[in-house]
């Protein structure tokens, strides 16, 4: 039986948080990693980067992560708590009563247990300190935000910086 991993979220952009969240699944001895990418269809300040611009961020960013197999599903938006467990299911089908979700957001793990969804929930601890409006805040004040993610993401943000800086910036 595949032993798997949940992790929800929007991944505006991917940090090294990320990826070193992804590095301790793996650890765990998970091999398969469910991903949400939550958007709300929309480009803003929040969301400055599209769901396929995430999409093949984390595939980069995954590539060199040997033994987890990865599936990459968008979750679009809903603005009611008690339904969005179900509506994530519905979504990711391969979600069963042994997946564990793994999350530091207290909203997102509530929205799994409150509404008797019987996921195991992990909160993981933050080896890596980052968040990711702190890099958008970067970016659109033209600070050093490189610095808060994987190197083989600098080639990609910095091709898209002037549509990303468009979005960060309104």
């Amino acid at each position: 039986m595949a032993k798997k991993a949940l992790v929800i979220g929007k991944f505006q952009p991917i940090t090294k948080g990320h990826i070193d969240l992804f590095k301790q699944i793996k650890k765990k001895g998970f091999d398969t990693l469910l991903i949400g990418v939550g958007h709300c269809g929309i480009k803003n300040r929040e969301h400055p980067l599209s769901f396929d611009q995430v999409k093949n961020m984390l595939k980069t960013a995954l590539e060199d992560m040997h033994g987890i197999e990865y599936k990459i599903y968008k979750i679009p938006d809903i603005p009611d708590d008690k339904k969005y467990a179900s509506h994530v299911k519905k979504i990711i089908k391969d979600i069963d009563k042994n997946t564990v979700l793994f999350s530091s957001n207290k909203r997102t793990r509530d929205c799994f247990t409150r509404y008797k969804h019987k996921l195991k929930i992990n909160a993981p601890k933050h080896n890596v300190n980052v968040h990711p409006a702190e890099v958008r805040q970067k970016i659109a004040r033209g600070e050093n935000w490189l610095k808060h993610m994987p190197k083989k993401l600098h080639k990609y943000m910095r091709k898209h910086l002037k549509d990303i800086k468009k979005h960060c910036c309104k």
